[in-house]
C-alpha cells in the first residue's frame, strides 16, 4: 500500500507540472514592463512596399522558454504578434496580435482566433531562431 501511495503521488505531481507548464504558454500575458526590442536582420518579407532587406524585432525581456518551447513577442511588418514557437520543429502558433503605439508597445491586443500550428517561413524562422537562442 505504501508503494501505491508513492506511485499515485508521483503521478499527481507529474500531471500537475505538465498542466502548469502547458498553461504558461497559453495564458501568459506580456509582462507589464515595457518590451525591449532587438532587431533581427533580413526578416522583412518582400512586398510591394519594401525589398525584404529590412528588419523585424523580438522582445528580449518577455521571452519565456521551457525546453523546445518558447513564447515571444515580435514586431512583424509594423504589427505586434505574440508567438508560441517550437524551436526543434520550426513551428509557430500565434497567440495574440495587435497594434503598436508611438513607443513601440503593444496596444489593442486581441487573441488570435482559430489558430493552428504552422511551419515558419524563411522570415519567421529567423525570428524564431533568434528567440530560441536568446535564453
Amino acid at each position: 500500500m505504501n508503494i501505491t501511495k508513492m506511485l499515485l503521488r508521483k503521478i499527481f505531481i507529474f500531471t500537475t507540472l505538465a498542466v502548469a507548464s502547458a498553461s504558461i504558454f497559453q495564458v501568459s500575458p506580456a509582462k507589464a514592463e515595457a518590451i525591449k526590442w532587438r532587431k533581427v536582420t533580413s526578416t522583412n518579407s518582400p512586398n510591394m512596399m519594401n525589398s525584404g532587406s529590412g528588419s523585424d524585432s523580438i522582445g528580449t525581456n518577455t521571452l519565456i522558454r521551457l525546453k523546445n518551447q518558447v513564447v515571444f513577442d515580435a514586431i512583424i511588418d509594423g504589427q505586434y504578434v505574440r508567438y508560441n514557437g517550437n524551436c526543434q520543429k520550426k513551428m509557430l502558433y500565434r497567440l495574440k496580435y495587435g497594434e503598436l503605439d508611438k513607443k513601440y508597445q503593444p496596444t489593442k491586443v486581441r487573441p488570435y482566433p482559430n489558430e493552428a500550428w504552422f511551419s515558419a517561413n524563411e522570415f519567421q524562422y529567423k525570428l524564431l531562431k533568434a528567440a530560441c537562442s536568446k535564453i
